[in-house]
């Protein structure tokens, strides 16, 4: 599952720390290097707004997330989901309000995102690689969680969307939506890219049925 990239990245990070701690190099200034390399690698690996951990780091986490929920499915009913969420509007949004009103709404929907989902649930943002780099908006997030039926897996997601627009409206002076798109993903025999990117089309097709909505397929 981990692509062997991220894998070459991941080694490389691990050889520079241990080439650095064999250096004729004081232990304070040792340190203040090694510092800054954790921090450059946190940079990678995290949005930088909303602090959620990104796609990157999605990568090296799947094989634990799938132990996680292989030791919890307990019955055939028992599922894993995917789900895909975008902020409506959110490039007008941060065009008329400035990026730092933007960012603003980014965190506010990423406490939303804590207070609402279960501890379980494995939540990140979705940026992914693009010829110029990074997205690093983080008006997508990505969620991983399991439910004993697709009414439940609805119910979960349906519940973040009505919490962002209601406490958007009660709590900032902005009002502000998000559509959703959700679909399983059998863990055992499906690579985790093709659910989500069924996720994603589940997404992009509410967004054309009017936004601020759920769609399972």
């Amino acid at each position: 599952m981990k692509n062997p990239d991220d894998m070459s990245e991941e080694k490389k990070y691990r050889d520079l720390k241990r080439q650095l701690g064999e250096l004729p190099i004081p232990k304070s200034k040792l340190e203040e290097i090694l510092a800054g390399v954790q921090e450059l690698r946190d940079q990678a690996y995290t949005n930088e707004v909303t602090m959620y951990p990104n796609s990157r780091q999605l990568q090296e986490d799947l094989p634990e997330i799938i132990e996680f929920y292989k030791d919890r499915r307990g019955t055939e009913e028992r599922q894993v989901y995917v789900a895909m969420l975008d902020i409506d509007d959110f490039g007008p949004f941060n065009k008329q309000f400035g990026e730092k009103v933007g960012n603003q709404i980014l965190k506010f929907t990423t406490e939303v995102l804590e207070d609402t989902l279960r501890r379980e649930d494995h939540v990140y943002s979705s940026e992914d690689i693009v010829a110029q780099g990074y997205h690093l908006h983080g008006e997508e997030k990505l969620i991983v969680y399991m439910c004993n039926s697709v009414e439940e897996a609805i119910q979960v997601a349906d519940k973040v969307r009505q919490a962002i627009s209601d406490r958007s409206k009660s709590e900032t002076e902005y009002g502000v939506t998000e559509t959703i798109g959700i679909t399983s993903w059998d863990l055992l025999n499906e690579d985790f890219a093709e659910a989500k990117h069924r996720a994603d089309k589940n997404m992009q097709a509410a967004k054309k049925l009017g936004k601020n909505q759920v769609l399972y397929k």
